[in-house]
């Protein structure tokens, strides 16, 4: 006899407890088969919350029709996702074909309620301070049992300490799903005896996902990340807990080959994340036209909790630091803008990476004077293929800034709108806006080409006392336009040139530009 209030102790004492019928659309087609923990295990989690978990598990099976137990599934299994890959009869065994009929998911039914609902017309002895009452079980309802002690007596009792006999069958304390399939034996089979089948399975589920965080030590002064670590959260909220599974990653990423080698290292959940040279290497694979990553050796994924995986880790990376101020056309006044901080990357194995790169987000920490690491930038990351030369923006400069005025603009209607206002005759023609607050009146008379050009001024305000710096002015324009040295044009829209600064000291630069404004 077991109680109720210990019921803990018979939930973790049963893992597993045969549904005496029901469950699939042939309940009584033949026996229900117990089935142990799975031997394999693979999941791939789909980017966020939603994976396919892969098992294989091996099963005693009767010729004929068969009800396999398949207990520990995902709380958050979808519906109607179960696949039956394959089932191999073991070598030497009776076993022959194996043909899958149909699936029913059950949800975990060992619950208190559900035990004394299945126990209603069983005996049962409640316990109220030292008195006991023994009789049949009735009802239950709302935390409420009705019992017959079999003296003409009925009593009404609270459920919250309670004995029963046997706990119901059927009842299970993990999800499951319960397979119906057709094993057919060789000739000659003895009646009654069982052939060992491997059966291979996948469903879906959510409550699994992961996400990548990029974290990188970034040395200024040699121009280097003395180490990328790419971290990977795993959350499981399936509802369940997976032992010894091997772990797939699989997010977009640009097709290609990866070729072994580079820095990355890779350890399995569980693991110190301390840099060892020994470690195995990352498996970055191409699925058609997505990355797959694969976690080396084993990995316990606990339900409710989020596992943090050190994925791949670079050391020694050169990278190019580049400071640029972004303009356009359109005044600033003198108002002191920080400028960004740009570092180049070459995801390439000479430069001690070389692989696929997952999206995420990138914290950039330094060193204080103590040795302390501290953040100094953060970033969002796309996902990167291998050899990429890819940009990261790291953040701002606090003691480099800039500013952008207009500093001049004309253009040649000026004339002709001159000598028309010292004639009779009153210029019949249309406001226009030139996009900088200036409205010009173009003669429906003018048919030739309308001009405004522009003199801008930019000044960059170095404020460090220990370098001197050279800040990139990328200039976008709003329409296509043409430009003079010192720019530099980048395309239609687009041009640059770059300033220079001494240490605690400005420097100013002119350019000019020209717009067609008709």
């Amino acid at each position: 006899m077991k109680r109720i209030n210990t019921l803990l102790s018979l939930l973790a004492a049963s893992a597993l407890v045969l549904f005496s019928g029901g469950g699939t659309g042939h309940a009584q087609a033949g026996p229900l088969v117990k089935d142990p923990a799975a031997s394999k295990v693979d999941i791939t989690i789909y980017g966020n919350r939603l994976a396919q978990v892969q098992e294989t598990r091996t099963v005693q099976l009767q010729e004929g029709t068969n009800r396999i137990l398949l207990d520990g599934i995902a709380t958050n299994y979808r519906p109607d996702s179960l696949r039956v890959l394959s089932a191999k009869a073991a070598p030497g065994s009776n076993g022959g074909h194996f043909s899958f009929l149909s699936a029913t998911y059950q949800p975990a039914t060992l619950t208190v309620e559900r035990i004394l609902s299945d126990s209603v017309g069983k005996e049962v002895e409640v316990f109220r301070d030292k008195e006991g009452i023994k009789g049949k079980l009735l009802s239950y309802a709302g935390g409420y049992m009705t019992i017959d002690t079999g003296n003409g007596e009925m009593r009404l009792v609270s459920s919250s300490d309670v004995r029963i006999t046997q706990a119901p069958v059927g009842l299970s304390n993990t999800a499951a799903v319960v397979v119906e399939a057709q094993a057919g034996f060789k000739a000659g089979a003895i009646a009654g005896e069982t052939a060992s089948y491997e059966l291979t399975f996948s469903y879906e589920t959510t409550g699994l996902g992961w996400s990548a965080k990029h974290n990188l030590v970034y040395d200024d002064v040699a121009s280097k990340l003395e180490s990328w670590q790419t971290v990977v959260s795993v959350v499981n909220n399936t509802g369940t807990s997976f032992e010894n599974a091997t772990l797939r990653l699989l997010t977009s990423a640009a097709a290609g080959n990866d070729a072994p080698g580079g820095m990355y290292k890779l350890r399995a959940a569980g693991a110190p994340m301390e840099m060892a040279d020994a470690a195995p290497g990352a498996t970055v694979e191409s699925v058609g036209d997505q990355k797959t990553y694969t976690v080396p050796g084993k990995v316990q994924l606990v339900n409710g909790q989020t596992r943090q995986i050190l994925l791949l880790e670079g050391r020694d990376v050169p990278v190019k630091r580049e400071y640029f101020a972004t303009v356009g056309n359109y005044s600033e006044g003198d108002n002191q803008k920080n400028v960004s901080i740009r570092l180049t990357v070459e995801n390439c194995e000479k430069h001690n990476l070389g692989k696929a790169l997952p999206a995420g987000q990138v914290k950039v920490y330094q060193y204080n004077s103590a040795g302390i690491q501290q953040q100094t930038g953060s970033a969002s990351l796309g996902d990167k293929a291998q050899d990429e030369i890819f940009d990261v923006v790291i953040g701002t400069a606090s003691d480099i800034k800039f500013s952008h005025v207009l500093a001049h603009q004309t253009n040649n209607l000026d004339k002709a709108n001159a000598a028309a206002a010292k004639s009779s005759a009153t210029p019949n023609g249309q406001p226009r806006s030139t996009g900088n607050g200036r409205v010009i009146t173009l003669p429906t008379d003018q048919q030739d080409p309308v001009f405004e050009e522009q003199t801008w001024e930019v000044k960059v305000y170095n404020y460090k006392t220990d370098r001197d710096v050279e800040v990139k002015v990328e200039v976008y324009l709003p329409s296509p336009q043409d430009v003079a040295a010192p720019l530099t044009k980048k395309s239609a829209t687009e041009a640059f040139t770059h300033v220079k600064a001494g240490k605690s000291s400005n420097s100013t630069l002119q350019y000019k530009t020209t717009i067609q404004v008709r």
